[in-house]
């Protein structure tokens, strides 16, 4: 199990079909979150901590502090963006190789609009190769 998991997140060559494809896709979707989840709830209490309240009221931090605040939080979630990057881009490599396409294609998703809806389309709904290809055999 943990070689196929190898394979799947971490590993740029091979092939997948699409219901592998949409089983990584969601599962790297919802660690994701939890992990950011986990982020938010343990920085809600500094947050709490960092309002000062005045007559019963909460007021906003000065704009210092809520950079600092941003920093703390900000960037640890734009560091788990960026961890869950590589998986994702493996998953849909793999996924390009399928359709017989190098992962290059995956650039096509910087297009705006049309490029994401080809995307998103091509790797989740379009079949595969059927048989080899020259990135192998599913």
């Amino acid at each position: 199990m943990l070689g196929y998991l190898d394979f799947l997140f971490l590993s740029y060559s091979g092939r997948i079909g699409r219901g592998a494809y949409w089983l990584g896709f969601l599962a790297l979707t919802v660690i994701q979150w939890v992990v950011i989840w986990l982020l938010l709830q343990m920085a809600h209490g500094s947050i709490e901590q960092l309002m000062l309240l005045q007559d019963g009221q909460e007021h906003m931090l000065p704009p210092a502090l809520g950079q600092d605040l941003m920093m703390h939080i900000g960037l640890p979630m734009l560091i788990i963006v960026v961890l869950f990057l590589y998986p994702s881009y493996a998953i849909c490599t793999k996924r390009w190789h399928d359709r017989g396409k190098s992962g290059w294609w995956s650039l096509i998703a910087l297009v705006p609009i049309i490029g994401g809806l080809w995307f998103f389309i091509e790797l989740g709904f379009l079949g595969g190769d059927d048989g080899g290809n020259q990135y192998g055999v599913r």
